[in-house]
């Protein structure tokens, strides 16, 4: 087996494992575009995001599912909020219902949006989102709205 051979091998396995992650996402695009449509189909849609790329930090979170002194992801989700909660569908989902809400901090910095809170549903702990809307304004109206306060 010469070096051409093995650089063949390396290639091919590369292309497989890169493959498979591909087919991954991309069937966790399809999971969360359903959870969305189910959504709004249940609940109504007040404001979506569209798919986009949200930031998450986790500082001290603790749930049932989950533990996490510190942690920062960045993965591509998408946030609704409908008539009955704001849904943020990301590796680790949130539901906040009207009374989470009211535990929020919200912010625009230009065309990012920005959620906090030391309350989160169902945990303890830290959780900040950072993701980009189209229009920030209109969202932290309507979190506003609903008891969320500004940042």
């Amino acid at each position: 087996m010469g070096i051409a051979d093995v650089v063949a091998m390396v290639l091919a396995l590369g292309a497989g494992i890169g493959g498979t992650f591909a087919a991954v996402f991309y069937l966790i695009a399809r999971v969360q575009k359903r959870l969305a449509e189910d959504l709004i189909l249940r609940e109504g849609l007040v404001l979506r995001s569209g798919r986009t790329w949200i930031s998450m930090a986790l500082d001290n979170y603790r749930s049932e599912a989950r533990y996490s002194s510190w942690r920062r992801s960045r993965n591509r989700g998408e946030v609704l909020l409908t008539n009955q909660a704001l849904v943020v569908l990301h590796v680790v989902g949130f539901r906040f219902s009207d009374v989470d809400i009211a535990s929020l901090q919200v912010a625009a910095e230009g065309t990012t949006l920005l959620l906090k809170t030391d309350n989160p549903p169902a945990a303890s702990g830290r959780v900040e989102l950072r993701f980009r809307v189209n229009d920030p304004s209109a969202w932290v109206a309507a979190l506003g709205a609903r008891g969320a306060r500004s940042a």
